[in-house]
């Protein structure tokens, strides 16, 4: 299997997560110590950056790698000590997989990827942190798309999104180290998800751009 960061996507997020597992790895995988990952259902393997607002925790969840070789099924996952991330995949007869199930390891080829390593809640907007300097199109509000959207929670399996609309950028700021950048809404609501995507022409001062560009923060309180 390649790096899960080289060869991370910029899909949106799978259905069905399996087990949560911390980042306790003391840099072993990566940028994203603290963090959560978690498979799914479909073949992908997601990171959720958690903050504590208001006393509850809640937070962003980003497409961390989807397909290229990523088998379905990631009900089950842990840390080994060489810092990688074993994946356990079955789906129990729900889907075929012409017996394509099993363990999967996934590790960090060292390289230092282009991400959004934080998205955190703030009284105007977003605060986001990139894992590296950014250029100067990080610091345009047309470079980016924010959205809000709610889901149906009933009985049934799934639901499409509901209430979406457009949010109005009205400041991007990019601070100094290229890595900080401040993004103003014209409103924040809580108990809604808000879609932040990051636009293709935000790259790094080395001309690299965001692996996983979109993250999905489920805001339940304001702060």
């Amino acid at each position: 299997m390649r790096s899960c960061i080289a060869a991370a996507s910029s899909a949106s997020p799978g259905s069905s997560p399996g087990q949560p597992i911390w980042d306790l790895t003391g840099a072993k995988f990566g940028p994203f110590g603290g963090q959560v990952f978690l498979g799914a259902v479909t073949d992908v393997l997601l990171r959720v950056d958690l903050e504590k607002v208001a006393g509850a925790y809640q937070g962003a969840a980003f497409p961390f790698l989807r397909g290229q070789g990523l088998r379905i099924g990631g009900m089950h996952n842990a840390f080994g000590p060489d810092g990688a991330i074993y994946i356990a995949q079955t789906v129990r007869g729900w889907m075929p997989t012409e017996g394509n199930e099993g363990i999967q390891r996934i590790a960090w080829n060292g390289e230092n990827p282009t991400e959004v390593q934080t998205l955190r809640l703030t009284d105007k907007g977003f605060a986001l942190r990139f894992t590296e300097a950014m250029g100067e199109s990080a610091g345009d509000a047309k470079n980016y798309q924010v959205r809000r959207f709610q889901y149906n929670y009933h009985p049934q399996d799934g639901s499409l999104r509901i209430k979406q609309v457009d949010v109005p950028i009205t400041l991007a700021q990019l601070r100094s180290d290229g890595r900080a950048l401040d993004l103003e809404l014209l409103e924040l609501q809580p108990s809604y998800i808000y879609e932040v995507v990051v636009g293709k022409n935000v790259v790094s001062r080395a001309g690299r751009p965001v692996l996983n560009p979109t993250g999905y923060y489920t805001l339940n309180r304001l702060r």
